[in-house]
Parts: C-alpha cells; structure tokens; sequence
C-alpha cells in the first residue's frame, strides 16, 4: 500500500551532537576514531565494536573503552548481544591455510584470567560461501547464518555445545545472497525472516518441520533491513520502506530515496540514504510510522553504523568521527506540536508516550478550543466529546448554550449519557434541548433505549412538565418506578381504575403496599368499593410474603437490609373522612388478626361517634364487645378517654374496673346519684380498697336530708364497725358536717362501740396482770439461782441412764451427766444446748435488726397500728443504748454460756412519737 507522504510533518525532535574527546574543545572522541570498525552491536548497558583486527571492543556510558580482547586472528565481520542470557555471538576469519569463517560463542558473565570472556563454543562455517547475514532468537536456542549463495545454516539444540549442536541447511535462493535474517518470537512458534536480494519470506520453524512462505518478490541490500520492536520486519528500498508480518506485507512509507542502511531505535525507523547533492554525505531521516511525522533529518558525511544505547542513536561516519541523536522531551515535542497547532500528532505522541487520560484529555480540550475559536463548532463538539470523563461537563456546556448551538450541545450530551457520565442536570438539560427542538422521534428513542445510563427520574419529571405523558409513563414503566407512573396515571390523567390495575399486576405484594401506601387515597376518593378489595388482597399476599421474608432472614448468615415492614397502621389514611369504608377495613384487620393498638383504638372511636351512622345500640354492642375482647390490643387509657368524651358509660365503667380505678367506679355511681350502686360498689370492691366505705360515708353525710339515705348510712356505719376503718371520734365528725344528721342515727353505732371498746379495756388489764406475775416470779427464780443454794436431786446420768457415780456434773437446768459421758464438753448442757443455740441467734438477730433504722420506719409508716409496731421492737430489746446482757438460759451458770452485744441503738422511744399514727 502506497500514498503520499506530503502530510507527513518534519520535525527536530532530535539534537545531534559529535562525540568529543573529553578535555580537547572540539575533537572528536580520538579512541573511537583510530577503530577500524566492521561491526557493532548494544545491550546490557554496553556497546560492543568489532574491528578488522578481530577484536572486541566495549565502550561504557562515556563513551570510553573499557576492555577489549582479541576473538579472532583476522576480521570480524558479525557481532551480536543475546541480551536475555548475557551471551556474546560473533562471526570472524581465522588465519589458516585459507581463511576460515568461524561462529563463536562467549559468555560475558565470565571472564577468564587473561581478561577475555570465557568461550562456549566454537562452529566452524562454509569455507567457500562467506556469511553475509546472522540472526540469533532471543534465548539463543538458535542461531541463523545467510551465506552468499543462498544457503541458511540453522543451528539448533544445545549450541552452547559443539557436541550437541543440530545443523540444518535451507537452500533458500541458488546463488542469490542473503542479506537479511530476524527471528521472530510468538507464543509456542518461531519465525524467522529472510530476505534476500530478491525476495522476503518467513519460515515457521519447528522441532521437526520448516515451512516457507514468500511474502514479496522484491528484496533489499544488505543492511537495509531491520526487526521493529513489534516483530515486523523492516525493508528500506528506493521507492519506499516496507512493513512485513508473518501473514504477509504491510503498510508502507513512500519516501523515495537511494537507502544504505536501516536501524529501529524504540517507535522510530532510522534511515541513512544518499544525499542527492553530495555524494560524499548521507542522508539521517528518522521517521514515526505510528504518528506520521519526521521526527530529524540530518546530514552526515559517509555513514557506515549506526547503534543505539542508553536511549541515544550512535552514527558512525568513515572518517572515524561519532555522532550522538538526542530525543528530546516529550513535553518539549508537545509544546511545539501546540504552536504550530498540529493537535492530531500532539495527541497520538502523547498517547504513544503513555501519556495518563488527564494529560490527553487536555489536548482533546486545547483542540477543541481551537477549533471552537475558528468556528468549527462541529468539529470542536467532536473534541469535547473526547473529554468525557475527565473534563468538567459544564466547560462544554456553556460554551453551546446559544440556541444556534443546541444541535450541538444535543450531541454533546447524548455522549455524556451514552458515557454515564450525566447527573440529573445533564438528564434535564438534553430533554428540555429535545423538547425545543420537537425532535419526538429522538425523545421517545432516548427514553426507550434500555442499556442508556441516565437519571431516570429526572427524564420521567421533564416528560411530564412537558405533557409527553406517554413517553413517562413507558419510561416509568420499563424502569419499574411505579411511584411515577402512578403518580402520572392520577395526578395528571385521573385514571384511578387503570391505577389499581396496575397495583394489582405489580410482581409483589409489598410493592403494591407501598404504592397503596402512597396513592391509595387518591383511588379511594373515586372508587372506595374496589380500592378496598384491592387493599384486603394486598394485605392478605402481605402476610405470606413477610411470613417467608423473616424465616429467610433468620437462616441467613449475613442479612440484607430489609424492606419496610407494613402494618395496617400505614393504609388507615387511606379512607380518611370515608368512615363507612374505614370501618368495614379496621374489621377485616382484625378478623385477619393484623390489627394493631392503632386499628383498636381508631376502631373504638367510630363505633363511638354519632356521625358514623347506624344504629346506635348496635354501635354500642360492638364497642362493648371491642372492649371486652381478649384478643383487643387497646390503649386503656386511650379508650377511657373516648369512652368519657363520648358519654359511654358502660365502657367507662368496665375500663374503671379493669384498671382497678375503683374510687373512679364510686365516684360515677355518686355522680349519677346511684345510692344502691354505691353501696354494691363498696361491697365489690371494698376488700380491695376500704376507703371507699370511708368515701361512701363522706358522700351520705353530705345528702340532704341525710334520713333519706338512712338504710345506706347504717349499712357504711356497720362496715367501718367491722373492718375497723375508723375511730368512732372521726365518724362522728364526718357525720357531723351534715345539718340534718341526729344522734338516733348513730346511737346504735355508738353503743356497739363503746361496749366493745369496754370488753377490750378489760382483756388488756387481764393480760397485763398475768405479765406482772409471770415477771416477778422470774425474777424471784433468778434471786434464787444467784444468791441461794442448789440442790441436785438427780439419781441418772442424762445420756446412759446409769446411777450417777461421781465423778459428775450438775448443770443449773437442773440435769445431770457422768463426766466421761460428756466427752470432754463440761461447761454445756447437751440437753439444753439446743434451746441455748437458738436463744443466742435470736438474740444476736435482735441485735443485727437494730442497725436497720429505715426498715423500722418503713413498717411504722405502713402499719394502720403504729402502737404495735413500736412494742414489737421494744419487746426485742433494739431500743437499749447499753450493752444487753444476755439472760441465762435453761443451762444455768454453772453449765450454761453468758454474753452480751453491743448495738447502735434505735433512736430513744420519746423520739418515736412523731412517727407514729397516733397521739
């Protein structure tokens, strides 16, 4: 493929610069100019220069020899660096009877003590036909040498070795010299490239087969090919330099010219050719195949090698002289590519130089600038487009915003979407850019485009502010926004019958609840009838599928964020001011056993207000039967409250009782002037509260005339008689308040009261002489025990009821033991140790309970007879601010223990009045 080349653009995108002896002005590099140099190869940081004296030589990074060693007796005329393995390959004549071409192998790992690398091996080649090509694959697995007659010697196997070497001859080509051989590398294949004088051709090499393959019918000079860092083969001849791949020719370049030689130097083609007005001089001319442009020309005065390292290009000239190419930055190539608005070149070198995305984002925008500052609004809009991703959408944006530029700015945001780059604005903006264009067909095809990235609810909200209903509702439908599309079908086109169609078809019970939820009153304020039975569907679907949701979300391991849980709370709006249908739908919630505290209660109240309708008494029998149903989940205290408002005073009366308000009962029955329920309330409920006789009482004496309630008043009278509620003084008083009250009414009372408090007066004075008596004659024991004598009349021991032999023991209790019966514990009574114990832990319990002040105000505070309370303490001794001697016990003193404890006594008993219920 030929064209013309007059687009490509010349640069100087390399400086050349003459190598220099160091310290000498401007002479050239005097050791490299005495090499009579045949060859040259790079790598490793090296670069390796064959002479027709057959040595080596090495030339580091300042361009100084650093060794050199002699590899052959006469001319080197190949040498070649396998960069993977460190290995040097060479070919040169060694002075025989004739001179003999000679392949050797060195490793330059090594290095032997005379200074030279050590030798691998050594192969000796054709004597008659010399080399005029080799070629190495690149982990030297196989060497490849093109004779001038046509022939290629394949050396294979181990040729580190001489032993084990495989040679293999191809006759490529009778008596046509070879002047070019690559091997080419793929995965689990290798090529090797051919070229000769008249044809190119690429064989596929094989453990144990070769298969050839001609790609052109004309060939090169030697030197006039080269391997580009892609694997393609380079040919450099007059009419153009040619592109070669396994599958056959490429592109070309068609830049005449007479080619001498042809190097690769990274993307770029290094091509020596003769200068048309010198012959003296060649021609340097370094071509970008991948970007089209002439990166340096130059010219040069008889070029014979040219090598690259270090990145440099090296140009070896006859005279002996070295010249060095230095690319120049990329930002450097860039900046002039900008001044000579060359944006195309500039963004492909940046992309060749692996420039990032925003680098060449910015030159996508400097062109489109530039082409926006020309007017080329259509070509700057394809440069934008370029940016997406990288450059803010509002750069662009503004710059179209004129109406004449609305195309464009069309263009423009269809990519950002196209991009998913566009936010809600963006979405906005293109409908509103469709919608003044009129352009339906690409509305309609913007929205029905399914793999489109763009905020959907935003093209919905433009459509409808349009009015291009359709186009919303197909978008709302396809997308599955199901709150748009009902939103759209009511609010706009008041379609509630297609709404509930639609809710019903939903793929889930939970989405038709939240569109229920949301849209459920617009539909019921049309069709309560049918939006009802679609919500009683809804909810019952809603059961199951919450059922398995929550069994599902138990077996997992790792929960998802649950959906909302519905209730039939969030649909009780939905017939708002519609009581009938509200009615009929908090029913069915709690046949379907879904109600909540909220359904009860809301229930309550309509049954409960008179606008609801119907027949008041059977209103009432379902409130009734509301509140008294075990399964209702009423708020009590709400329903009192509706309940009173309401003026329904059966409910009020069963919620009294079950939240045992029974002086509220009372108190209703009072209100309602219900003397005979006042008293069967106290009969009720007295045992849980007797101060409502105590509140009954108050309530007669208040009447007037009181001896119209005088069968009530007796009844109160005999009750607080019996339970002992009041002192007879304070029922008097309160009986006192009233003016019509007489001493007939209460004289009964009264004697009962003071007959009975005579009978009690008498049974205390008893009892009191009975403890004076029993406290002298202790106290008169105790005078004995301690100042008299004892006499001991026991004939038995206590424990073997043998006679009593001395030695013995008499204890105080009044028992006898043997000595060797009591087992060593003489100072006890076994008998009475017992009764001894447990007096000692009572005592010491006494004592703990002293300590406990609040315990003892606590009981005094909730007694009824504070008195007693009192007495108890003082009984137990906790009011003593002494030590307590303990008594002595059944075992005497003689046989029994004495102690005392310490306390933090109570405060004294005088201090107590206060505290207690009484003067």
């Amino acid at each position: 493929k030929t064209g013309q080349m007059s687009h490509w653009k010349p640069f100087q995108f390399f400086s050349a610069d003459l190598v220099k002896e160091s310290g000498s002005g401007n002479e050239p590099n005097q050791e490299l100019k005495k090499l009579q140099i045949t060859c040259c190869s790079s790598g490793r940081g090296q670069i390796l220069l064959g002479d027709l004296l057959g040595n080596v030589h090495f030339v580091e990074r300042d361009l100084k020899v650093s060794f050199a060693f002699p590899a052959f007796s006469q001319t080197i005329t190949f040498i070649h660096v396998v960069k993977e393995r460190n290995l040097l390959v060479t070919i040169g004549e060694e002075s025989e009877e004739a001179l003999v071409p000679t392949l050797k192998i060195w490793d330059l790992n090594k290095i032997e003590r005379d200074g030279e690398p050590e030798l691998l091996s050594v192969i000796k080649l054709s004597k008659t036909f010399p080399a005029t090509a080799m070629a190495c694959s690149p982990n030297l697995s196989m060497i490849a040498v093109g004779l001038v007659n046509g022939t290629i010697l394949l050396f294979g196997g181990d040729v580190l070795r001489e032993r084990q070497t495989v040679t293999r001859t191809i006759t490529h080509e009778v008596n046509v010299p070879v002047t070019g051989l690559f091997f080419h590398e793929e995965p689990k294949k290798l090529a090797l490239y051919v070229a000769t004088t008249n044809t190119v051709s690429v064989y596929q090499i094989s453990r144990d087969d070769m298969k050839g393959n001609k790609l052109d019918d004309k060939g090169c000079d030697i030197g006039c090919c080269v391997l580009s860092d892609d694997g393609e083969m380079v040919m450099g001849r007059r009419e153009a330099i040619y592109f070669y791949n396994t599958m056959g020719i490429g592109p070309c370049m068609a830049f005449e010219g007479e080619r001498k030689l042809l190097g690769w130097f990274r993307n770029y083609c290094v091509s020596v050719e003769q200068a048309q007005s010198n012959v003296k001089f060649n021609a340097v001319t370094i071509y970008e195949p991948r970007n089209k442009f002439i990166a340096f020309t130059g010219s040069f005065e008889g070029v014979t090698h040219i090598v690259s390292e270090w990145g440099l290009v090296f140009i070896f000239t006859k005279d002996g002289r070295v010249h060095q190419l230095v690319e120049k930055d990329t930002q450097t190539k860039l900046d002039t590519l900008f001044k000579r608005h060359l944006y195309p070149t500039a963004i492909e070198l940046a992309t060749a130089s692996n420039y990032d995305k925003a680098a060449i984002t910015e030159i996508y925008r400097k062109y489109g600038d530039h082409l926006y500052g020309k007017g080329d609004f259509d070509g700057a809009i394809v440069q934008y487009i370029k940016t997406i991703g990288s450059l803010e959408p509002s750069y662009v944006i503004k710059k179209f915003l004129d109406a004449q530029r609305i195309l464009n700015l069309t263009s423009y945001l269809q990519k950002l979407h196209e991009a998913g780059e566009a936010n809600a604005n963006h979405t906005t903006l293109l409908l509103n850019c469709y919608t003044k264009l009129k352009s339906e067909k690409e509305l309609s095809e913007f929205v029905s485009k399914p793999d489109l990235n763009f905020d959907v609810e935003t093209a919905i909200k433009v459509c409808r502010q349009a009015q291009y209903y359709e186009h919303a509702l197909n978008l709302a439908r396809r997308e599955g926004e199901h709150n748009w599309f009902l939103k759209i079908l009511l609010e706009d086109l008041n379609k509630p019958a297609e709404a509930l169609k639609y809710i019903v078809a939903l793929p889930s019970a939970w989405d038709a609840a939240d569109n229920l939820h949301k849209y459920g009153k617009l539909t019921a304020a049309s069709l309560p009838e049918d939006t009802l039975g679609v919500l009683k569907s809804v909810i019952t679907q809603l059961q199951q599928e919450q059922a398995q949701q929550s069994s599902q979300s138990q077996r997992r391991t790792v929960a998802a964020r649950p959906k909302r849980k519905f209730t039939v709370d969030d649909f009780i709006h939905v017939f708002v001011n519609q009581t009938k249908w509200l009615i009929s739908f908090l029913e069915f919630s709690i046949d379907q056993r879904v109600g909540t505290q909220l359904v009860y209660n809301t229930l309550l109240e309509l049954y409960l207000r008179e606008e609801s309708g119907g027949n008041v008494q059977e209103r009432e029998d379902k409130a009734m039967g509301l509140l008294t149903s075990p399964e209702a989940q009423l708020d009590e205290s709400r329903a009192l409250v509706l309940c009173q408002i309401h003026k329904f005073k059966p409910g009020v009366l069963y919620l009294y009782e079950k939240m045992k308000l029974y002086n509220e009962i009372v108190q209703l029955r009072m209100d309602s002037n219900e003397h005979e329920a006042v008293i069967q309330a106290c009969k009720k409920y007295g045992d849980k509260d007797p101060t409502l006789w105590i509140k009954a009482l108050t309530y007669f004496a208040n009447k007037t005339p009181l001896e119209s309630c005088r069968r009530e008043v007796k009844e109160v009278l005999q009750y607080i008689q019996q339970q002992s509620l009041l002192p007879p003084l304070q029922v008097i008083q309160i009986l006192s308040q009233s003016g019509t009250a007489t001493l007939g009414l209460i004289k009964e009372y009264i004697s009962s009261n003071l007959i009975r408090e005579q009978k009690s007066i008498e049974e205390d004075n008893r009892a009191i002489r009975q403890y004076r008596e029993d406290t002298e004659k202790a106290a008169e024991e105790i005078k004995a025990l301690r100042t008299g004598a004892v006499i001991f009349q026991q004939m038995k021991c206590g424990i073997c009821q043998r006679d009593l032999d001395p030695p013995a023991v008499h204890f105080l209790c009044m028992h006898s033991f043997h000595l060797g019966c009591l087992g060593g514990n003489e100072n006890e009574c076994p008998t009475c140790v017992v009764e001894i114990r447990n007096f000692e832990n009572l005592q010491k319990t006494l004592q703990e309970k002293s300590h406990q002040h609040e315990e003892f105000f606590r009981q005094l505070e909730s007694s009824s007879d504070g008195f007693s309370i009192v007495a108890k303490y003082f009984g137990r001794g906790v009011f003593s601010s002494g030590p307590t001697p303990a008594s002595s016990g059944p075992g005497g003193a003689a046989g029994g223990r004495r102690g005392h404890a310490e306390s933090q006594s109570l405060p004294p008993i005088e201090d107590l009045r206060s505290a207690l219920p009484f003067d």
